[in-house]
């Protein structure tokens, strides 16, 4: 559920006091792209908080993420919800001077089963808090679905949301998350 996930990683970084929250997106603007920049957007309507896009490729990320730290105006929350952007955006953060946590806070996104290689692409002791969400549950629903159009044939196609969560301190994970 990526639109829920963009929303709660605006109120997350808004309960931190961040005024000033940038999205962070690929240039490729795909389903999931607007489904998590939908929640994005909500969020920061419903704050009454100005949106900043940051979007591009995302083998540049890292250049484009420190060019947007040095700016006298810059965001102290980012919403990056891919996990390569997330990773390069931490990596711009320190490499500007900033101490993630501190002056730049970051929400990121991973899927639970690959928690420990998404962790891995960050600096020691900086991954940020995290959406997750379980292909495993993704698997689990899609063959119930198909069980069931076996049985009706005629069920209309739905869109199945998978649920995610957002977990503070990624890096205490067990292996596999909680469900």
């Amino acid at each position: 559920d990526g639109q829920h996930g963009g929303i709660l990683a605006v109120n997350y970084l808004l309960s931190r006091g961040h005024k000033r929250i940038a999205w962070l997106g690929p240039s490729l603007k795909d389903g999931h792209y607007m489904d998590r920049l939908s929640g994005y957007t909500v969020a920061c309507q419903r704050a009454g908080i100005e949106m900043e896009l940051w979007d591009g490729d995302p083998t540049k990320a890292q250049d484009l993420v420190a060019e947007k730290l040095r700016s006298s105006k810059r965001p102290t929350g980012v919403v990056a919800l891919w996990a390569s952007l997330a990773q390069a955006a931490v990596r711009a953060a320190v490499r500007v001077g900033l101490k993630p946590g501190k002056e730049f806070e970051l929400v990121g996104w991973s899927i639970e089963e690959g928690l420990a290689e998404y962790g891995a692409g960050f600096p020691a002791g900086l991954v940020p808090p995290t959406l997750l969400w379980s292909a495993r549950t993704m698997a689990e629903v899609a063959l119930a679905r198909l069980a069931e159009r076996r049985l009706a044939p005629d069920l209309p196609a739905l869109r199945v949301k998978v649920p995610v969560r957002l977990i503070q301190r990624p890096g205490e994970q067990k292996e596999g998350g909680a469900r």
